[in-house]
């Protein structure tokens, strides 16, 4: 890990130094004289605000140095109260050097680098005077692997064919290539699809629909890594079944309302009871009020319209020819400003049109009198353009196979967004950017902490609409093959399909050829590419109420005790459908429960009348009766997973190590940290110096002045020491005792080493 750090800081820095030379850094001296002698000079090159706490520093010099002169004297770190930090020098080649602790930095600490004059290059230059760098560290590193709390599907789940597999881990992943995540059929071969990571979630996204009444293995490859480089340890295998399709369509209802217009349509822009459809040389508005659908204009435009926004009465249209306004109410052209490229979307904000300008970037253009006047300015970017979105006064921008560019009002990049797809067109709900993202379904970008989720649609996502029915969140996806894809945005799962039998075949290419949906009240309008109009209500609640996580996990080890059980549930559900929770030991004993549901965090909790048994296999089932606030039953018949509990500990800790070693003699002076390391994970509140120290055997037994430090990870206990040590009549001698394992085992002897320095 410290080699990857290390490689880090030198490739990135080294290019930093570069550009910056080496007068970047300067020693408390100033060379100002005429003469040709140039004194040394150097530079630190961890150019970060903060330091790792197990970080190499890495010094470049001005000249080839002499190596000899590095040394404990003249290259040392200090901490905030001016002492040496025992530190290993290594020599990286002739002009590089590197200084790093012997032990990691405290987190969030204050410590300076000397270079002092002693040190010289092998022409005999040197400093004029010593040279400082003062830098904080940061975080405690983390030695801890990353934690797996959710799985969907969890074990043996039953889930429909269009099913997104999630594994929901407690902190940031690392991102890389390598399959993660791969879902076998029962024939032991892989399923076609990707692994995504997005921040800490895993997702296999299939490529094609899952077989109906299939079984699948879920395999987590020993590859799932976080920032601190520390791998998953926990379960790596777990299966689920494909069932019938769910209840599709349940819940939406199509209205009798239809309209067949004749048209190409470009887009369908709804506002507030009015939808409008930009087609090629038209403009239709159409009434959408009262459940149904009513033309009630169609104004012929000589140009092809894209996109359509009504702003105070006024109509502005984004044409291939330009931008046109014209007036609501009588359709009299208004204004028409010409462009050399097509406008594909467009936005209204503080008297201002915002215009995706296809292959020109963006246009801004002032207008006055609701009429366009003239281009006021344009932000110029590569590639296409395909559609603009204002947010509370900022600017997004659909740039095609360039993913998403943030801008404020004035032009100004603020951060872009690699959605890795064709990023066609753009809807922004309750702080969410939903990016139609073509062949790989619609990208959620949560703008509060631009964390991604993928929506697969296993087809051609062309628009979104978004919904909130009962107060929850629904996502409707425009398939241009498919139909309507409807996802719970709360579980990020897919609940709905709306068939596409109901569309217009394009008879050329043998598919359905949807192109854009709207949302006014409580009515879905789908719009086809020759302008089919039909009409639908909106989705209710159809999905089946799961099993989120469980804790235990299954197969988890060493589980305490006195343990209560708990169950969390996607959704909240009828109690009454709630049948005993049976808890049963390896021998087939039943263990008696109390069981409490606590609606407002959908938990059930099992707790166990008496502690559990030490090194006992208990399996936990849920009977598959249960039922959600709708009526909608889960997916299983039986629900189970397994735990074991702890070993029983009858052991107390010992010293199994000790460095220095017991009768070793040391140069003085000796700084170097004493290390004692355990035979297991000892209770850290009884690592203090009370019950470890270190004496000074010469004389009357002085103890020596030292810090004590427990670290879990090597199960070791560290003695710095305040000074260095020189020769002792006697030795030093390490003492530990009364130190306390986790289930409260207490050393039966003290234990003691003895070394010398001279």
């Amino acid at each position: 890990m410290k080699k990857v750090l290390y490689q880090k800081i030198l490739f990135t820095t080294l290019l930093g130094f570069f550009l910056l030379g080496l007068n970047g850094c300067e020693s408390s001296s100033q060379d100002n004289s005429s003469e040709v002698y140039q004194p040394l000079r150097a530079q630190f090159l961890n150019l970060d605000e903060t330091v790792d706490v197990n970080s190499a520093l890495i010094i470049m010099f001005s000249d080839v140095m002499d190596s000899t002169s590095f040394t404990d004297s003249s290259v040392y770190i200090l901490d905030k109260s001016d002492r040496h930090i025992p530190a290993i020098l290594d020599r990286i080649d002739q002009t590089h050097l590197s200084i790093q602790p012997l032990l990691f930095f405290e987190s969030h600490s204050q410590y300076t680098l000397v270079l002092t004059e002693k040190i010289k290059s092998i022409n005999n230059l040197a400093f004029t005077e010593p040279y400082y760098w003062s830098f904080t560290t940061g975080d405690a590193i983390d030695t801890q692997p990353p934690q797996l709390l959710s799985i969907s599907p969890v074990m043996n789940e039953y889930i429909d064919e269009f099913t997104t597999i999630a594994l929901q881990f407690d902190e940031l992943l690392v991102h890389d290539e390598t399959d993660n995540l791969i879902i076998k059929d029962v024939n032991n071969m892989p399923l076609q699809g990707k692994a995504v990571e997005t921040g800490s979630t895993l997702r296999f996204i299939p490529a094609v629909p899952l077989n109906i009444n299939e079984n699948y293995t879920i395999t987590l490859e020993p590859t799932v890594m976080d920032k601190s480089g520390n791998y998953y340890e926990g379960q790596q295998s777990w299966n689920f079944q494909v069932n019938e399709a769910l209840a599709y369509n349940k819940g939406s209802q199509k209205l009798d309302s239809a309209l067949e217009l004749e048209c190409n349509l470009n887009a369908l822009v709804s506002d507030q009871q009015f939808l409008y459809i930009a087609a090629e040389g038209k403009v239709f508005v159409i009434n959408a009020s009262y459940n149904s659908l009513v033309q009630e204009a169609t104004i012929e435009i000589d140009a092809d319209v894209y996109d359509v926004i009504s702003e105070g009465g006024y109509l502005f249209l984004a044409t291939d020819k330009g931008l046109i306004s014209l007036d609501l109410e009588t359709h009299k052209i208004l204004h028409t400003l010409s462009t050399t490229v097509p406008l594909y979307g467009i936005d209204y904000r503080h008297n201002r049109l915002y215009a995706a300008a296809s292959s020109d970037g963006i246009y801004i253009i002032d207008i006055h009198n609701n009429s366009t006047t003239a281009i006021a300015q344009k932000i110029l970017l590569p590639g296409t353009v395909f559609d603009v979105i204002i947010e509370e006064d900022t600017l997004y921008a659909a740039r095609y196979t360039d993913g998403v560019s943030v801008f404020s009002l004035e032009g100004v990049l603020q951060k872009e967004y690699a959605t890795h797809s064709t990023a066609r067109a753009l809807q922004i709900e309750d702080n969410k950017l939903y990016v139609s993202n073509g062949t790989d379904g619609v990208v959620m970008i949560d703008l509060d902490n631009d964390s991604m989720e993928v929506f697969n649609t296993l087809a051609y996502a062309m628009r979104t609409a978004v919904s909130h029915v009962n107060d929850k969140p629904y996502l409707y996806v425009a398939d241009k093959e498919r139909g309507i894809s409807v996802f719970d945005l709360e579980l990020n799962n897919r609940i709905a399909q709306i068939s596409t039998s109901d569309f217009t075949l394009d008879t050329s290419t043998n598919e359905h050829n949807i192109y854009d949906i709207s949302l006014i009240d409580n009515m879905l309008t789908v719009a086809t590419k020759d302008c089919k109009l039909t009409t639908y209500s909106l989705i209710i609640d159809v999905s089946a109420p799961s099993i989120v996580s469980t804790d235990p996990i299954n197969s988890q080890s060493d589980v305490d005790l006195s343990t209560d059980i708990e169950i969390i549930f996607s959704e909240d559900i009828n109690r009454s459908s709630l049948k005993q929770v049976i808890v049963r030991e390896q021998n087939d004993v039943d263990i008696l429960t109390t069981q409490n549901y606590n609606a407002s965090t959908m938990t059930l909790t099992v707790s166990p009348t008496e502690s559990l048994r030490h090194n006992q296999w208990h399996t936990v089932s849920i009977d598959g009766t249960i039922v959600d606030l709708a009526g909608n039953k889960v997916n299983f018949e039986t629900y189970e997973f397994s735990f074991k509990t702890l070993k029983l500990d009858l052991e107390a800790p010992t010293v199994i190590s000790v460095r220095p070693t017991d009768g070793n003699i040391l140069s003085a002076p000796y700084t170097a940290p004493i290390k004692i390391v355990f035979s297991e994970l000892v209770d850290s509140t009884t690592v203090i110096s009370s019950n470890i120290w270190l004496v000074d055997e010469c004389g009357n037994g002085d103890v020596v002045p030292t810090t004590v430090s427990y670290y879990s990870s090597n199960k070791s206990a560290i003695l710095q020491l305040s000074y260095a040590l020189f020769e002792s009549c006697e030795g030093y001698t390490v003492h530990v005792k009364d130190i306390r394992d986790s289930v409260g085992n207490v050393m039966e002897l003290p234990f003691t080493s003895t070394f010398n320095v001279e």
